[in-house]
């Protein structure tokens, strides 16, 4: 708590053991992905997101995460808070499945489906899922976010 942080899954994580860790920006976020990333043991996978919008709200999701002993958490960077609480994230419930960036039909993956989503919605588009930037127009830029976050 002595630093200013995000800690999704504070683990020694080995992306040079597998995986891909991929940055974002887009007009309305940055986006933080791990996709199977291993621990430093070389085991496990653990796939997480963080997504900090513009406007200060911070999302966090996590997919799939095979490390069980990480902390996850925000710190302000002023010491342990006088109302902390610690809470053990195992046992709570899942709230909804996480966003995956470039996911236009939500379906966990990012391949050709969400390209030719991309396709049957191009052009202007006010607050349609395949609008990936927020931009009111699905144009190339959507398309280069699918295929940059391409998973199968």
């Amino acid at each position: 708590f002595g630093h200013t942080g995000v800690s999704l899954v504070f683990d020694d994580l080995n992306p040079s053991n597998g995986g891909t860790i991929r940055f974002a920006e887009l007009l309305s976020k940055a986006v933080v992905t791990f996709y199977d990333v291993p621990e430093y043991s070389n085991t496990g996978s653990n796939t997480f997101q963080c997504e900090f919008f513009f406007d200060g709200v911070i999302r966090c999701s996590w997919l799939g995460i095979d490390s069980n002993d990480n902390i996850v958490g925000l710190s302000e960077g002023s010491g342990v808070p006088g109302d902390f609480e610690q809470s053990d994230l195992v046992a709570a419930d899942d709230c909804e499945d996480p966003a995956i960036t470039g996911d236009v039909n939500g379906d966990g993956m990012v391949n050709v489906t969400d390209l030719l989503a991309i396709m049957d919605a191009w052009g202007s588009c006010d607050e349609c899922p395949a609008d990936l930037n927020d931009d009111g127009l699905v144009n190339v830029t959507d398309l280069l976010i699918v295929i940059g976050n391409w998973t199968v």
